[in-house]
């Protein structure tokens, strides 16, 4: 066997072992397990957004709450000072009550604006309550499909292992310069370094071959390697190929 037929038979096996590799790039459920993580994704962002939002709502709380604690003892110093008679004068008395009347006032508002922030709050709970009622599902689905995928990847592994030591047995059997070439032009044309002549074609391209160079092809003895003028494919000439 020549070493041209051994190069095919190597490209054979690598051809085999891409395919098995794209394919486990290219298990069907990658795709539904994107899309699923995509939509996790999006309820993630959002309880994000809502936690976000109960932060800020958070912090309003303790300033309101804050301000009502403030406001509520300057009305109740306010109310102690009337009662203990510290204010006598008529006049003042009129302005201490118009203070209390203006401090009542803020304090109602703030208590209405803490009321419509709890409201908010609630709201937003119940929001992430439903937006994790939905992602539970979707994070099950993920988790079947990594499963799924796992079992496919582990089976076209092992299919992958069966192949090497053949692969290795063959690759092992060439010279390192024939390796060198072998692997540069399999890494710049698709994986295939090696082309047959097939009804007077490159099989690799498909660029008719020169009468003179195809002879020269099929009567070599393998001492020298031809190569195809237009993808630059190491030619070989297999007599069950096709008819010449």
């Amino acid at each position: 066997m020549s070493e041209l037929e051994i190069l095919l038979q190597l490209q054979d096996q690598d051809l085999e072992l891409d395919r098995l590799r794209l394919e486990i790039d290219r298990i069907e459920e990658r795709k539904q397990l994107s899309q699923a993580k995509s939509s996790i994704d999006l309820i993630d962002a959002k309880l994000d957004e809502i936690s976000r939002f109960k932060k800020e709502f958070s912090k309003k709380l303790k300033e309101l709450d804050t301000e009502i604690e403030k406001v509520s003892a300057r009305i109740s110093r306010l109310e102690d000072q009337i009662r203990s008679g510290q204010v006598p004068n008529v006049k003042d008395q009129v302005a201490v009550m118009h203070e209390m009347d203006q401090l009542s006032s803020v304090k109602n508002q703030a208590e209405e604006n803490m009321l419509e922030i709890m409201e908010s709050v609630e709201k937003l709970d119940l929001q992430a309550r439903e937006l994790e009622s939905q992602k539970l599902p979707i994070t099950n689905t993920v988790a079947e499909l990594e499963s799924q995928i796992q079992v496919k990847v582990q089976a076209l592994e092992q299919e992958i292992n069966s192949h090497l030591p053949n692969r290795e047995s063959i690759y092992s059997t060439l010279t390192t310069a024939l390796r060198s070439k072998y692997e540069t032009l399999r890494g710049k044309l698709g994986g295939m370094a090696v082309a047959q002549i097939l009804d007077g074609k490159c099989s690799g391209c498909h660029l008719t071959i020169p009468t003179t160079e195809k002879e020269k092809i099929i009567h070599s003895t393998g001492e020298s390697i031809s190569n195809c003028e237009q993808c630059g494919r190491m030619l070989i000439y297999l007599p069950q190929s096709g008819t010449e």
